[in-house]
């Protein structure tokens, strides 16, 4: 797992602008712990697919900490751009 340093602008879903997600991409998920710890955590990520507007899904491959690749879908607005 790569350690993040720094995180960028939010990213955008279909609206045309230079923001937009696309497959292939690398963003970072702000993962939100279960339980209302108070905090996230950044995780670097790739986007597999994205839903069309107003949905703003986005399915996102992720490695777990024993190294494993897994897929999952997020909102939009949890994931930046990294810098």
């Amino acid at each position: 797992m790569v350690q993040v340093t720094s995180i960028g602008r939010p990213v955008t879903v279909d609206q045309g602008s230079k923001d937009d997600v696309f497959p292939g991409a690398h963003v970072v998920w702000l993962h939100v712990p279960r339980g209302g710890y108070g905090f996230n955590l950044p995780v670097e990520a790739e986007v597999v697919s994205h839903g069309r507007r107003p949905s703003m899904r986005v399915k996102i491959q992720v490695e777990t900490r024993a190294g494993k690749r897994v897929n999952r879908v997020v909102d939009a607005r949890n994931l930046r751009w990294p810098r």
